[in-house]
């Protein structure tokens, strides 16, 4: 239950060889520069329990999972290059509010799951999402918001910003027929590219 600071990098041997575990419990976690962004440095999975401060890019083979919220320090990438789970089971926000973005990108292999608001309490810049995602809570961006691949409604969701547009580039479903709704505020448009609620139908749409 104690503070676990990587001020620097954090890298693997091999590529894809060496995964990180990092248990703070009640403590902190922070990342202050890039995790697996070396030459041969991709993580082959990342685990992260404690309050978490992402300040560089996130480069694993396999999977991510941060178990609690999550600030970021910078506008970060968060990539799986072989199509693994990244999920983030708490909240996401940004330091400042409308200054850091994020990108998570399965190369549209894998899943995206935000499990808490994100930009809930300090709106991140933007956010952009490779890899079909499940949204569990409201995202709130300055900027713009996209979502390459599938999306699928946990809960009853508002998607807002102050700028720039709000992008479905495929499918929107609820989780369960007729009891998730999605709600899109956007300060420029709102793009749906595909079918919403082809597979289960929304409880309601508003933009």
């Amino acid at each position: 239950n104690s503070a676990v600071d990587f001020v620097s990098t954090v890298d693997a041997t091999l590529i894809g060889l060496q995964g990180l575990t990092v248990n703070a419990g009640t403590g902190t976690v922070t990342f202050g520069g890039a995790v697996g962004g070396g030459v041969t440095g991709a993580l082959a999975s990342l685990k992260v329990t404690g309050a978490t401060t992402i300040g560089g890019n996130v480069t694993t083979t396999g999977g991510q999972t941060y178990n609690s919220a999550v600030t970021l320090g910078n506008t970060v990438t968060t990539k799986s290059t072989l199509g693994g789970t990244i999920d983030f089971a708490g909240t996401v926000d940004g330091t400042t509010a409308g200054n850091q973005g994020l990108t998570v990108d399965t190369l549209s292999l894998g899943t995206v799951t935000f499990g808490g608001a994100v930009g809930g309490s300090v709106a991140l810049a933007s956010l952009s999402a490779n890899g079909a995602t499940t949204i569990d809570g409201n995202v709130t961006t300055a900027g713009a918001q996209t979502f390459t691949s599938a999306v699928t409604l946990g809960n009853t969701v508002t998607l807002a910003n102050t700028t720039g547009n709000i992008h479905f580039a495929s499918t929107v479903d609820a989780t369960t027929a007729g009891a998730q709704g999605l709600t899109a505020s956007a300060g420029g448009t709102v793009l749906f590219d595909s079918a919403v609620g082809g597979l289960r139908a929304l409880a309601s749409l508003t933009s």
